[in-house]
């Protein structure tokens, strides 16, 4: 049966409560097991709804608490809705947050939605991105929220998938659009001993990014190691067998125009020549 509980999203923004909201704000629901101030959960059926609180497995993104959603044997169809926020330019346009799966093999996905008129799940009618599935570690997320200068909306996180296991959810932050937007989903694709491609979502018009690379664990200095970059994906040459790596990257909007550095995203080149795996013996006779 329909349950809705009605009680009454980067850094450096204050924490504001209303039921408007047109400034910055960070939810990053440090309040305990209770559904913060402002916020809806929707619970379509099943008994495992949107909970607030210490991850069981591993950590939150920052803080001590998250906002988690666990498996059920049914397709979820969970809403996790912010307040009502009023989309001003240059104040409140820009959607941040960062999610998580527990597992690389039990992935949860999720969709964002997004209502012009009100809270309730028939409301939600436009799509702003999904289904997203979040690898098994903190992943950052930005989107645009410039089509809707001037209203007043709802985001809504609806968990969507069946009889995976947990999804992750931390540091919700409605945010000023900055003139050279971040990228942000950094990745790391064929990865050879020597070699990756490296890539990420540009969020703005950039051309051309900045990449740090270094050894897992190190900490940035800001001095690009590959500087004026213009293809993403990018390929990295020079690497080093069986080392694990951190990069970072930034967009070069031009004019000295740069965003902050994004990162680190993580990634291992393998051996040269990897030892065989997986061995087997089949069709045995008694000679051979």
């Amino acid at each position: 049966m329909k349950k809705i509980l009605l009680k009454s999203m980067l850094f450096l923004s204050a924490l504001v409560f209303s039921s408007n909201l047109s400034a910055q704000f960070t939810e990053g629901f440090e309040g305990g097991a209770t559904v913060p101030t402002g916020w809806t959960v929707i619970n379509n059926g099943g008994t495992n709804e949107w909970k607030f609180g210490t991850p069981p497995t591993g950590s939150a993104n920052s803080g001590s608490n998250a906002a988690y959603i666990e498996f059920e044997t049914d397709a979820h169809d969970d809403y996790l809705v912010t307040p009502q926020i009023t989309v001003t330019a240059n104040t409140s346009d820009r959607l941040r947050f960062f999610a998580k799966n527990e597992s690389s093999t039990f992935v949860e996905e999720f969709n964002i939605l997004i209502s012009t008129t009100g809270n309730a799940e028939a409301d939600f009618t436009n799509t702003l991105d999904g289904p997203i599935a979040p690898p098994d570690s903190w992943n950052e997320y930005i989107y645009n929220l410039s089509a809707y200068i001037g209203q007043d909306i709802y985001i809504a996180f609806q968990a969507v998938s069946a009889d995976r296991l947990r999804l992750y959810l931390d540091d919700i932050s409605i945010e000023a659009m900055p003139t050279c937007p971040e990228p942000s989903t950094l990745n790391a694709s064929n990865i050879t001993a020597t070699t990756a491609d490296l890539d990420w979502t540009e969020n703005g018009s950039a051309t051309l990014w900045d990449i740090e690379l270094g050894a897992v664990g190190f900490t940035p200095t800001g001095t690009p190691t590959n500087t004026g970059v213009t293809t993403n994906p990018f390929n990295l040459t020079g690497l080093t067998p069986e080392t694990d790596y951190d990069f970072y990257v930034r967009s070069d909007c031009g004019g000295g125009d740069e965003s902050t550095w994004v990162g680190p995203f993580s990634f291992s080149t393998p051996a040269t020549c990897p030892a065989p795996s997986t061995l087997n013996a089949s069709n045995i006779t008694a000679t051979t």
